[in-house]
């Protein structure tokens, strides 16, 4: 079983803290720059994995934000404060490593290592071993058509 303590442990929060300095300087919905949040985690991560612990933390307000995407489609992002951004990610990998393994092996959207020059060379090599008949079955742009509320 998976606890808090398994998902926020010091080495995950400093793995995905490490991860969060990779990214742009960008600014939170509180307010906070990444640039800002290493010295702010050092003084207040004991206190914040105490809150995460007892199970009292609350997130703090997303920003909401529509953006125009490639497809000149607009998409709507949501925006969180470098803190939260941090134990999502935190949560997120820990999470993923977990049930990644739960997913079949044909299935490449949207997971580590995985993607569409990997579902390519998969079908190329189902090919050469003979196979003649493909099933290709995905639903375009689910995720944005689902209710978010």
């Amino acid at each position: 079983m998976l606890t808090l303590n398994d998902i926020f442990s010091k080495s995950n929060l400093n793995g995905s803290l490490k991860y969060l300095k990779t990214k742009p300087d960008t600014c939170g919905s509180d307010g906070m720059y990444l640039s800002d949040f290493e010295d702010y985690w050092k003084k207040n991560q004991n206190q914040i994995i105490e809150v995460i612990l007892s199970g009292k933390y609350n997130f703090g307000p997303a920003v909401q934000h529509d953006i125009l995407q490639k497809n000149g489609k607009t998409g709507r992002i949501a925006i969180f404060s470098v803190c939260d951004r941090l134990l999502l990610h935190t949560a997120a990998d820990k999470l993923n490593a977990v049930l990644d393994k739960c997913f079949s092996k044909s299935s490449f959207a949207f997971r580590k290592g995985k993607g569409v020059m990997k579902a390519v060379e998969q079908a190329a090599k189902y090919i050469e071993e003979g196979n003649k008949y493909v099933v290709f079955a995905d639903i375009k742009n689910y995720f944005d058509e689902i209710d978010h509320n």
